[in-house]
Protein backbone atom coordinates (compact mmCIF):
# COMPACT_ATOMS: atom_id res chain seq x y z
CA UNK A 1 0.00 0.00 0.00
CA UNK A 2 2.70 2.46 0.91
CA UNK A 3 4.43 1.80 -2.37
CA UNK A 4 1.24 2.62 -4.31
CA UNK A 5 0.72 5.89 -2.47
CA UNK A 6 4.28 6.95 -3.21
CA UNK A 7 3.75 6.13 -6.86
CA UNK A 8 0.61 8.25 -7.02
CA UNK A 9 2.38 11.17 -5.36
CA UNK A 10 5.22 10.91 -7.85
CA UNK A 11 2.77 10.96 -10.70
CA UNK A 12 0.98 13.98 -9.21
CA UNK A 13 4.18 15.93 -8.88
CA UNK A 14 5.11 15.15 -12.51
CA UNK A 15 1.73 16.42 -13.75
CA UNK A 16 2.10 19.63 -11.75
CA UNK A 17 5.56 20.17 -13.15
CA UNK A 18 4.20 19.71 -16.67
CA UNK A 19 1.48 22.28 -16.06
CA UNK A 20 4.02 24.75 -14.67
CA UNK A 21 6.32 24.11 -17.65
CA UNK A 22 3.45 24.65 -20.09
CA UNK A 23 2.51 27.91 -18.35
CA UNK A 24 6.12 29.14 -18.46
CA UNK A 25 6.41 28.15 -22.11
CA UNK A 26 3.18 30.01 -22.94
CA UNK A 27 4.43 33.10 -21.10
CA UNK A 28 7.74 32.98 -22.95
CA UNK A 29 5.84 32.61 -26.22
CA UNK A 30 3.77 35.71 -25.49
CA UNK A 31 6.90 37.66 -24.58
CA UNK A 32 8.69 36.47 -27.71
CA UNK A 33 5.69 37.44 -29.89
CA UNK A 34 5.56 40.89 -28.29
CA UNK A 35 9.26 41.46 -28.93
CA UNK A 36 8.96 40.16 -32.50
CA UNK A 37 5.95 42.40 -33.16
CA UNK A 38 7.87 45.43 -31.91
CA UNK A 39 10.85 44.52 -34.08
CA UNK A 40 8.61 44.13 -37.14
CA UNK A 41 6.84 47.42 -36.44
CA UNK A 42 10.19 49.16 -36.00
CA UNK A 43 11.36 47.61 -39.27
CA UNK A 44 8.23 48.88 -41.02
CA UNK A 45 8.80 52.38 -39.64
CA UNK A 46 12.42 52.30 -40.81
CA UNK A 47 11.26 51.22 -44.28
CA UNK A 48 8.67 54.02 -44.41
CA UNK A 49 11.23 56.60 -43.29
CA UNK A 50 13.79 55.38 -45.79
CA UNK A 51 11.30 55.52 -48.65
CA UNK A 52 10.15 59.02 -47.67
CA UNK A 53 13.62 60.55 -47.45
CA UNK A 54 14.73 58.76 -50.60
CA UNK A 55 11.70 60.07 -52.48
CA UNK A 56 12.21 63.63 -51.21
CA UNK A 57 15.91 63.55 -52.12
CA UNK A 58 15.14 62.27 -55.62
CA UNK A 59 12.53 65.00 -56.07
CA UNK A 60 14.97 67.77 -55.18
CA UNK A 61 17.68 66.12 -57.30
CA UNK A 62 15.30 66.16 -60.30
CA UNK A 63 14.56 69.86 -59.74
CA UNK A 64 18.28 70.58 -59.36
CA UNK A 65 19.08 68.84 -62.64
CA UNK A 66 16.36 70.72 -64.55
CA UNK A 67 16.96 74.18 -63.07
CA UNK A 68 20.75 74.01 -63.46
CA UNK A 69 20.20 73.49 -67.21
CA UNK A 70 17.73 76.39 -67.72
CA UNK A 71 18.21 78.27 -71.01
CA UNK A 72 16.88 81.69 -72.20
CA UNK A 73 14.90 80.26 -75.14
CA UNK A 74 11.27 81.30 -75.60
CA UNK A 75 8.67 78.92 -77.02
CA UNK A 76 5.22 79.09 -78.60
CA UNK A 77 2.17 77.57 -76.95
CA UNK A 78 -0.57 75.65 -78.77
CA UNK A 79 -2.27 78.96 -79.72
CA UNK A 80 0.92 80.35 -81.27
CA UNK A 81 1.53 82.80 -78.43
CA UNK A 82 5.12 83.37 -77.34
CA UNK A 83 5.92 82.15 -73.84
CA UNK A 84 8.88 83.43 -71.81
CA UNK A 85 11.89 81.17 -71.42
CA UNK A 86 11.23 80.95 -67.67
CA UNK A 87 7.81 81.26 -66.00
CA UNK A 88 6.65 81.27 -62.39
CA UNK A 89 2.85 81.51 -62.16
CA UNK A 90 0.36 81.62 -59.28
CA UNK A 91 -0.90 78.18 -58.24
CA UNK A 92 -3.74 76.91 -60.45
CA UNK A 93 -5.22 73.67 -59.09
CA UNK A 94 -7.67 73.17 -61.96
CA UNK A 95 -7.22 69.99 -64.01
CA UNK A 96 -6.24 71.97 -67.12
CA UNK A 97 -4.47 74.78 -65.29
CA UNK A 98 -1.04 75.90 -66.47
CA UNK A 99 1.93 74.54 -64.50
CA UNK A 100 3.20 76.77 -61.73
CA UNK A 101 6.81 76.45 -62.88
CA UNK A 102 7.72 76.16 -66.57
CA UNK A 103 10.98 76.76 -68.43
CA UNK A 104 13.29 75.70 -71.23
CA UNK A 105 16.22 73.51 -70.29
CA UNK A 106 19.24 72.16 -72.15
CA UNK A 107 21.34 69.07 -71.78
CA UNK A 108 18.73 66.74 -73.20
CA UNK A 109 19.78 63.34 -74.50
CA UNK A 110 20.26 63.35 -78.29
CA UNK A 111 20.25 59.87 -79.82
CA UNK A 112 21.35 59.03 -83.35
CA UNK A 113 23.32 60.87 -86.02
CA UNK A 114 20.56 63.38 -86.86
CA UNK A 115 21.50 66.93 -85.84
CA UNK A 116 18.91 68.20 -83.40
CA UNK A 117 18.64 70.54 -80.45
CA UNK A 118 19.21 69.32 -76.91
CA UNK A 119 16.66 71.82 -75.59
CA UNK A 120 13.44 70.72 -73.92
CA UNK A 121 10.47 72.44 -72.32
CA UNK A 122 9.63 71.22 -68.82
CA UNK A 123 7.24 72.21 -66.06
CA UNK A 124 6.11 71.37 -62.53
CA UNK A 125 2.60 71.45 -61.10
CA UNK A 126 0.71 70.29 -58.01
CA UNK A 127 -2.45 68.33 -58.77
CA UNK A 128 -4.36 66.00 -56.46
CA UNK A 129 -1.68 65.94 -53.78
CA UNK A 130 0.97 64.88 -56.32
CA UNK A 131 3.86 66.97 -57.63
CA UNK A 132 4.03 66.28 -61.38
CA UNK A 133 6.84 66.93 -63.82
CA UNK A 134 5.74 67.80 -67.35
CA UNK A 135 7.91 67.51 -70.46
CA UNK A 136 6.83 68.55 -73.94
CA UNK A 137 8.06 66.58 -76.97
CA UNK A 138 8.74 69.82 -78.91
CA UNK A 139 9.60 73.37 -77.98
CA UNK A 140 7.03 75.13 -80.18
CA UNK A 141 3.75 73.31 -79.71
CA UNK A 142 1.00 72.42 -82.12
CA UNK A 143 -2.65 72.47 -81.02
CA UNK A 144 -2.53 68.74 -80.32
CA UNK A 145 0.82 68.70 -78.49
CA UNK A 146 0.47 67.14 -75.06
CA UNK A 147 3.10 66.94 -72.31
CA UNK A 148 4.30 63.70 -70.75
CA UNK A 149 3.48 63.73 -67.01
CA UNK A 150 5.55 61.94 -64.38
CA UNK A 151 4.72 61.74 -60.68
CA UNK A 152 7.68 63.13 -58.72
CA UNK A 153 6.40 63.20 -55.13
CA UNK A 154 3.13 62.28 -53.39
CA UNK A 155 1.32 63.53 -50.28
CA UNK A 156 2.24 67.13 -51.21
CA UNK A 157 -0.09 69.77 -49.76
CA UNK A 158 1.76 72.93 -50.89
CA UNK A 159 4.13 73.79 -53.71
CA UNK A 160 5.51 77.33 -53.67
CA UNK A 161 8.06 78.83 -56.04
CA UNK A 162 9.73 82.23 -56.01
CA UNK A 163 12.56 83.76 -58.00
CA UNK A 164 15.71 85.46 -56.77
CA UNK A 165 16.06 88.38 -59.18
CA UNK A 166 19.09 90.00 -60.73
CA UNK A 167 18.52 92.86 -58.26
CA UNK A 168 18.84 90.40 -55.38
CA UNK A 169 15.15 90.57 -54.49
CA UNK A 170 12.52 87.86 -54.14
CA UNK A 171 9.58 87.68 -56.53
CA UNK A 172 6.58 85.32 -56.60
CA UNK A 173 6.20 85.89 -60.35
CA UNK A 174 8.51 85.58 -63.35
CA UNK A 175 9.07 87.36 -65.66
CA UNK A 176 8.60 90.61 -63.80
CA UNK A 177 8.42 92.87 -66.86
CA UNK A 178 5.58 92.79 -69.42
CA UNK A 179 6.68 91.77 -72.89
CA UNK A 180 9.71 89.85 -71.69
CA UNK A 181 8.82 86.99 -74.03
CA UNK A 182 9.30 89.03 -77.23
CA UNK A 183 12.82 87.79 -77.92
CA UNK A 184 15.48 85.39 -76.67
CA UNK A 185 18.72 86.29 -74.99
CA UNK A 186 19.51 89.26 -72.69
CA UNK A 187 16.04 90.80 -73.09
CA UNK A 188 14.53 87.63 -71.68
CA UNK A 189 16.77 86.95 -68.66
CA UNK A 190 16.56 84.07 -66.25
CA UNK A 191 16.36 84.53 -62.47
CA UNK A 192 19.59 84.12 -60.54
CA UNK A 193 18.06 81.45 -58.38
CA UNK A 194 14.80 79.74 -57.45
CA UNK A 195 13.46 78.88 -54.00
CA UNK A 196 11.08 75.93 -53.81
CA UNK A 197 9.01 75.00 -50.77
CA UNK A 198 7.23 71.66 -50.49
CA UNK A 199 4.80 70.90 -47.67
CA UNK A 200 4.34 67.16 -47.13
CA UNK A 201 1.33 65.78 -45.27
CA UNK A 202 2.37 64.84 -41.74
CA UNK A 203 6.00 65.82 -42.38
CA UNK A 204 6.14 69.60 -42.40
CA UNK A 205 7.76 71.96 -44.90
CA UNK A 206 10.99 71.54 -46.81
CA UNK A 207 12.68 74.46 -48.61
CA UNK A 208 15.59 74.37 -51.06
CA UNK A 209 17.36 77.11 -53.01
CA UNK A 210 18.59 76.29 -56.54
CA UNK A 211 21.00 78.27 -58.68
CA UNK A 212 19.85 78.83 -62.25
CA UNK A 213 22.25 78.56 -65.20
CA UNK A 214 22.63 81.79 -67.20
Amino acid sequence: MKQGVGLNRARGLTLMEMLVAIAIFALLGVMAYTVLDQVLRSGDRVTVERRFWSGLSMCFARLQDDLSQARPRTVRDDDGEVLPAFIIRPADLRALGAPQLEFTRGGGLVIGSVVRSDLQRVGYELQGGVLWRLSWPVLDRAPDTMPVKSAILREVTEFKVRAFTQDQLWSDLWPQLPGAAVSNGPSNPLPRGVEIMLAIRGRGRFTRLFLVHE
